[in-house]
């Protein structure tokens, strides 16, 4: 699977932040402290930004995959106030939301993703608690999207929770993403929340909205 060029991944290219750049790509500023977190990533202790109550979808999801330390990240949101209240987003809500859409697949969808390394499914063909969670991830996302410095269009002036569906649509997806795939793929040791649109001729690969977690060692 090729990885697409940055002009393709979409939360780093509209909000034009270097911090989320290096959580996309799986550079060093995500991935310093791996090796100290392999234990507990590799455990049953959670992450200090999982919910209190994870869902058992988060619950499913935790059994295939775990997680990308956190330290830097809250550092780098502490030494800037102009990116704070934006990582706590993404750590708090984004990335748990991420999760509990991993956690909505299928077991064929699982296996699917563990022996190809990406796992893609057209969004009108999700199932009910797959779109549920489909749904609170892109309202998390937007909310991520709304609180960037410097968040500019597309999407300007929508109400926060539609923030993300404009950029989306500045790709070219319909507005009921009836020509979107939505998906998982790996690159580097890291797991992504993937779109896929399909506008004929463009040869475009998938976007990456966000890199949230790592695949788990067998």
């Amino acid at each position: 699977m090729k990885r697409p060029c940055s002009a393709q991944l979409l939360l780093s290219c509209a909000l034009a932040l270097a911090l989320v750049v290096s959580v996309i790509c799986g550079t060093p500023v995500v991935f310093a402290a791996e090796e100290q977190a392999a234990e507990e990533s590799s455990g049953p202790a959670l992450p200090e930004w999982a919910p209190e109550e994870p869902s058992k979808e988060f619950l499913r999801a935790v059994e295939v995959l775990g997680f990308l330390p956190s330290e830097e990240l809250r550092a780098a949101g502490a030494a800037n106030p102009e990116v704070g209240a934006f990582v706590t987003a993404m750590l708090e809500v984004l990335w748990p939301r991420a999760f509990e859409l991993f956690g909505s697949l299928t077991g064929e969808e699982v296996e699917e993703f563990g022996a190809h390394r990406e796992v893609r499914i057209y969004v009108p063909s999700l199932l009910p608690s797959q779109k549920t969670a489909l749904d609170n991830w892109i309202e998390a996302a937007s909310e991520v999207a709304a609180l960037a410095p410097g968040a500019g269009p597309p999407g300007e002036g929508l109400p926060p929770e539609q923030r993300f569906l404009a950029l989306l649509r500045e790709e070219g997806a319909e507005e009921d993403l009836s020509n979107v795939d939505v998906g998982f793929g790996i690159q580097a040791g890291a797991v992504g929340v993937y779109f896929w649109i399909n506008v004929s001729g463009s040869g475009k690969g998938p976007i990456i909205s966000n890199d949230f977690a790592k695949l788990k060692p067998k």
